[in-house]
């Protein structure tokens, strides 16, 4: 019997290879097995040297079998190597810190010329033989310099990393995966309230609230979920995804007006939501608005037929997932996952509609980001339904095994300052005026813990970040992303991070840059990946998305193969000789005076500069006469006009920098989510002046 009756072999290779690098290739693979090595013998050649982190019973297995010679990393240096000769190494570590020391250790040897990744994926099926898919990522010269070979190395591991846990999965089979492979009575998940729950409790819970509403599965395919971010909050997220229900984010803090909004946009008729939130959080009135036309289910309601056969049953089942997760769990990753809504800060808001494979793309794309390890604690603040709050703050470290502690309300800073410093938190989102916030009322010693912090949602001012810096020795990491995206589209990491700039595009996205008319500063990013939306809510033509390669565009990434349609995200861009992205701006937050574009953003950031402890916001609005007129809204209460020009002269900037009006107010509005709401500064001024 010869090994292809016993397993398919399948091989990608980037096309076209770089043929100049001659000499010994370093490779890094995911994995390697009895097939696996087969295969990788069979391509690479017999003068491949494996080297392996620890001793095990298939060293001697492969090298009496296949004739491969099998090392040992801590013996690397007493091997007589044949010139020219491969060296594979497969690290069996999961931090990525250990990882990287030691491929960094054996690339400085003499004869690696270039260092390559190798994914290898094995994929079951019975009465089959075994499928064995082989990907290997471009080969990269090795560089003589220390940043750029930490550069390389990095980007291959979180790109072996990403490919690697990436599969057709949903975000349940993922989760039972994690349980499954961990001590699952450990606890994962705290909040506000004092609830704490391990993988066990969590998924228990999850089963048997599911047993609780399954009945919604025969007339509802959608249901709205009006929760804050809480242990209950997350349970509740997955046990829709058990029922293959889609749970529709509700914005608790848009007001009643864009709650209907948003409810008649995804045609739900039913409400998913808690007494005890809602008197909390002052919703009474609107919930007793929404009850004329909506079906509102209280889980404290639900809680009451909790009964004994009912926590039997699902203990059963509980059971019956752990040992047979296939026969439990479906997998339809286009199936949708659920529906957040955009912010609407420059218009109505959309309901953006992500699936199983949108969301589990971005997982994998981001799961560097934390490590393995309950002895990090990720504290989040932002709310689910913005999808930074449900990527990073549950679906990421829950999936990841990494410790949350929830808290519903990112506003009370001195509350977050003190979580920080009981928890002993060490890792931390927010937005920039969040951050702002925290580092105001922060001591040195309440911090003492955090060693990674990560800015979303809106351009970080360099003003909070040298602040961090300065108070707390702590550099802010800056990320970009859109709901869109699932959300995140670029990041700075601990071991690949630039100051000023968003990071660098993650693996598995494809981009290009389109120029904009009249905008002589960065260029529209368009971007193509298995983490974009399916699309929005009532929008049979999908705005924003093409579906075929846009013209007349300069391409910056063909390394993946495509997926799906190309995104249109809005935003200006620019990306450096590193493969680091820059944010500009938004096209939409440019004003056209005198026949040129004239960045709204600038002037903030203008403002800010001039008065770096105040809030500023300036927006562009037509009135009198139909002439487009911008007017920054400021908490200073010594501004002017005067100043401003005084900096732009000093500067030797464009008049049209300086606003025409300056209106003082006690407090710039901003969204749950942290972004500033320049709707609400729109229309106050559209009142004002009867428009």
């Amino acid at each position: 019997m010869t090994l292809q009756t016993l397993a398919n072999f399948i091989v990608e290779k980037p096309e076209p290879e770089d043929n100049r690098i001659r000499g010994a290739v370093l490779f890094i693979t995911n994995r390697i097995s009895f097939f696996n090595a087969a295969l990788v013998q069979s391509i690479l050649g017999k003068d491949t040297l494996l080297i392996v982190e620890k001793k095990c019973f298939f060293k001697s297995l492969v090298s009496f079998f296949l004739k491969i010679r099998v090392v040992q990393l801590d013996r690397i240096n007493k091997v007589a190597k044949i010139p020219n000769e491969n060296l594979m190494f497969v690290p069996s570590s999961e931090n990525h810190l250990n990882i990287r020391a030691l491929i960094m250790s054996l690339s400085d040897q003499p004869e690696v010329n270039a260092i390559q990744g190798i994914l290898v994926k094995e994929e079951h099926t019975w009465l089959k033989p075994l499928k064995l898919r082989m990907s290997l990522s471009r080969r990269q010269k090795k560089s003589t310099s220390l940043s750029e070979k930490q550069e390389m190395i990095d980007f291959l591991l979180t790109d072996l990393s990403c490919r690697h846990n990436y599969s057709d999965g949903t975000l349940v089979s993922y989760l039972i995966k994690k349980i499954r492979s961990r001590n699952m009575f450990l606890k994962i998940i705290k909040d506000a309230t004092g609830a704490e729950d391990s993988y066990f409790s969590l998924f228990m819970k999850i089963i048997l609230l599911s047993k609780l509403i399954k009945c919604l599965k025969k007339s509802e395919q959608r249901v709205g979920v009006l929760l804050p971010n809480t242990n209950i909050g997350a349970i509740v997220f997955f046990v829709f995804q058990l029922l293959s229900l889609t749970p529709c984010m509700l914005n608790y803090t848009s007001g009643l007006a864009k709650l209907r909004n948003c409810l008649r946009l995804s045609k739900t008729k039913t409400i998913l939501t808690s007494k005890n939130f809602i008197n909390k959080a002052g919703l009474s009135w609107e919930i007793d608005d929404l009850r004329n036309d909506y079906q509102i289910i209280f889980l404290e309601d639900l809680s009451k037929r909790i009964n004994l056969f009912l926590k039997i049953a699902s203990l059963f089942s509980f059971i019956k997932v752990m040992i047979a997760p296939k026969f439990i769990t479906k997998n339809i990753t286009t199936q949708e996952a659920c529906i957040l809504f955009t912010t609407g800060s420059e218009g109505s808001p959309k309901g953006v509609v992500l699936t199983q494979k949108n969301l589990i793309a971005n997982y994998c794309q981001t799961q560097h980001m934390l490590e393995d390890s309950t002895k990090d604690k990720v504290l989040n603040v932002l709310p689910f339904f913005h999808s930074f709050g449900l990527m990073a703050g549950l679906i990421l470290p829950l999936l990841k095994g990494t410790n949350i502690f929830q808290y519903p309300n990112p506003l009370h800073y001195k509350e977050i300052v003190k979580i920080c410093r009981d928890e002993q938190i060490s890792i931390l989102w927010g937005t920039p005026t969040f951050l702002k916030g925290y580092a105001e009322y922060a001591k040195e010693e309440d911090f003492k813990w955090l060693n990674y912090v990560v800015s979303g949602a809106e351009k970080l001012p360099e003003e909070i970040r040298d602040f961090w810096k300065k108070k707390f020795g702590i550099n802010i990491l800056e990320g970009y992303g859109t709901t869109e995206t699932s959300p995140v589209i670029s990041v700075n990491n601990k071991f690949s991070n630039k100051k000023g700039t968003v990071g660098k595009i993650l693996p598995m996205i494809d981009f290009k840059l389109r120029p904009v008319e009249g905008i002589t500063e960065g260029k529209e990013l368009i971007v193509k990946g298995p983490n974009i939306m399916q699309g929005y809510l009532g929008s049979t033509k999908r705005p924003k998305l093409i579906s075929t390669d846009p013209e007349n565009l300069v391409s910056k990434n063909e390394s993946y193969p495509t997926y799906g349609s190309w995104y249109e995200t809005g935003d200006l861009v620019s990306i450096d000789e590193d493969g680091f992205l820059t944010i500009v701006g938004r096209i939409k937050r440019f004003a056209k005076l005198g026949g040129e574009m004239v960045s709204l953003s600038e002037i903030e950031a203008i403002a800010t500069r001039i008065w770096p402890s105040s809030q500023h916001a300036a927006i562009s609005v037509t009135i009198n006469n139909n002439l487009e007129t911008i007017i920054l809204f400021t908490t200073e209460k010594d501004s002017g006009r005067k100043k401003i020009l005084e900096f732009v002269n000093q500067n030797k900037l464009s008049n049209l920098m300086i606003p025409k009006m300056i209106e003082y107010v006690e407090h710039i509005p901003i969204f749950g989510s942290g972004k500033t709401d320049y709707q609400q500064l729109a229309e106050e001024i559209r009142t004002r002046c009867g428009n």
